[in-house]
């Protein structure tokens, strides 16, 4: 009963015992996710690994999808090093602020990759991605898990 009735203050902004509660921005919040993301994908695209760093989390940890497809792709990964992807493009279906310093995205992507023989690739999962807030008030990627399954 304490926790439904504190998350009640939280989300009309305001508590009995400590006044008003600071009410946050969330179309600004959100559109710090959506700089994120495509600060993300452009800076992928130009192999600019300085700026992409600018988007994850020091502490990010990732599951890739365990299909086939990207199977391949992982190989190519450790064989290689660096990000095997030419371009990925995030197509989120849900994107929630759970809290001032924690909040996910679900949706689909597609990422591009170049094969040994030169032909573009493409693949498609479902993901789910939590972003963590850092101490500047950026928006970072922090855990992403992922399947090569769509929904129906």
């Amino acid at each position: 009963m304490k926790i439904a009735l504190y998350l009640s203050c939280l989300l009309f902004g305001y508590t009995a015992s400590f006044g008003q509660v600071p009410k946050t921005d969330l179309k600004k919040e959100y559109d710090k996710i959506e700089a994120t993301r495509t600060l993300f994908s452009e800076s992928l695209k130009k192999k600019d690994y300085l700026s992409l760093l600018k988007c994850v989390d020091r502490e990010i940890r990732t599951i890739s999808p365990g299909t086939e497809p990207f199977m391949v792709i992982n190989a190519i990964f450790k064989e290689q090093g660096g990000i095997p992807y030419d371009s990925i493009f995030t197509y989120p279906q849900e994107t929630v602020i759970v809290s001032d310093s924690i909040a996910y995205d679900f949706g689909t992507r597609k990422s591009y990759y170049t094969d040994e023989q030169g032909k573009a690739v493409e693949l498609e999962d479902t993901y789910l991605t939590l972003f963590k807030k850092d101490k500047k008030g950026l928006w970072k990627m922090y855990r992403e898990v992922a399947s090569g399954f769509l929904e129906d």
